[in-house]
Formats: structure tokens, sequence, C-alpha cells
């Protein structure tokens, strides 16, 4: 049997202040907080996404119904979740792009990068690198050092994600090796029980580079990765009297095979 594990993208010329009222109160009070118009846009169009994402796989939940509640490290999850099995997810956002990864396979940490971020330099890769990613960086030609190290931080932001721990675990600990000129990516040097996270590198559109992990939670599941791209003006179409949606999309599937 094959799991699924599903990336959706949303770019941020979406308004959708209209359905600020599907927030739960603590989402209310935390949109609230951020204080600035464009952080609230920001939050906001990651928890409607969410919202109307969720709904798209449980159509008999109206995306006001669901409660999202956040564990002991910080990460939302579902409380109860009405769906079997129950889906973990989690929001990324860069400039221009909110990116949603849902998993029926295990926990999952997703993270964007637009390409020309001027924080994702070399000066921020001898700091936050580990010593073998650093070396090989300075190995590659210098055209495409740049995307490597936007490649390794979206890795390393995503692992942390999908581990639930955020910067407990420092980003030099978690080291990744590229088998060029394939491209393949694995962990390196691994702590306990990291090894068989599996790790994907995704281009959704140009400019902007994707990390998805799957978290090992004991047997491998094969999966399919589909990927969905949702125009803004097409992402939620209210029903007036039902409150249900209908999401537009064009998925396309990567199949994995191990």
């Amino acid at each position: 049997m094959r799991g699924k594990l599903a990336l959706w993208c949303l770019p941020d010329d979406a308004e959708l202040e209209a359905y600020r009222h599907w927030l739960g109160e603590e989402e209310q009070v935390r949109h609230a907080g951020y204080g600035d118009p464009p952080r609230q846009r920001q939050y906001l169009r990651g928890r409607v996404l969410l919202r109307a994402v969720l709904s798209y796989y449980a159509p008999g939940v109206a995306p006001a119904d669901w409660v999202v509640s956040a564990d002991e490290h910080g990460k939302p999850a579902l409380a109860p979740a009405p769906l079997s099995p129950c889906p973990q997810f989690n929001l990324s956002h860069s400039r221009g792009l909110t990116v949603l990864a849902v998993s029926f396979c295990g926990p999952v940490g997703v993270d964007v990068e637009w390409d020309h971020n001027p924080a994702l330099t070399e000066q921020l890769a001898r700091h936050y690198f580990s010593a073998a990613e650093h070396a090989a960086l300075q190995q590659l030609p210098q055209a495409r050092q740049q995307q490597r190290v936007v490649e390794l931080w979206t890795l390393k932001e995503a692992f942390l994600k999908a581990q639930g721990l955020g910067l407990r675990l420092p980003l030099r600990r978690c080291s990744f090796a590229f088998d060029d000129p394939g491209g393949v990516v694995r962990c390196a040097d691994p702590a306990p029980g990291l090894a068989a996270h599996r790790l994907w590198l995704l281009r959704p559109q140009a400019d902007y580079q994707v990390a998805l992990v799957l978290a090992n939670e004991g047997e491998t599941v094969p999966c399919d990765i589909e990927q969905h791209r949702l125009m803004p003006a097409a992402l939620v179409n209210m029903n007036a009297l039902e409150g249900r949606r209908q999401l537009t999309i064009n998925p396309a599937i990567l199949r994995e095979s191990l």
C-alpha cells in the first residue's frame, strides 16, 4: 500500500480577509498579535490555505470547524482529528509563496525559500553548515554555490520541523550530502534514528526551492507526492448555505520507488 504526501502552493497575491472568521479563537489572537498588516496577511493566508485543504480531504467538515492546536513543542496539530489516518501537516512561507505539506505517511516538515533571499549567503553557510557541508560547497563552481546554500538551508529547516524540535537540534547536527551529478540528497553522519528520514527537493515554480522531509516512524511506506498549485481567485468558492468549498487543482504526481 502506498502512502500520500501532498504539497499545496499558494501565491501571496491571494486576498483572503473575507475568510478570517474561519480562524479559531487562539488563531485570531495570534493573528492580531502580529501587529503589522503584512505579517497578519501572511499568517492568514497560511491558516486559510490549511483549513481549505483539510476540508478538501474531509468534505463533511467545514473550514471553520477544524480545531487546530499546538503540541508541547509548539507544532500545530489537529485536535481531535475526524480523518483516518490522521493527516499531519506543516506550513512555510517565503517572499511571494505560501506552501503547505499534508502527509498521510507520518510527521512531515516543509520549507520554502526564494532563490534570491539576501540572507542566504556563504557567511551563513560558514556559521550554520557542518564542516563537511561547507567543504563540499567550496568544491562547487562559483555559479552553483548560491543555489546549493538555498537547497541545504531548506533541507535543514524542513528536517527540524519534521522532528518537531525547532532549533533544539543544532543546525550543524543535521548534515546533508549530495551524490552529484545526480543530485540525490541524503543524511550524512545523522544522529541516531534520523538516517531513515526521507528527503525531497522540489521546484514548484521558478525562483523557489522547497524541501520536504518525512520523519521515520518504523516501517517505511512508499509514497506518492502530489503537487498542487492554487490560483488565488479559485482557492475558495463558498456555498453560502452549507459552507462547503471547492478547490480548483491541477495535481502533478511524483512517484517514489523504494
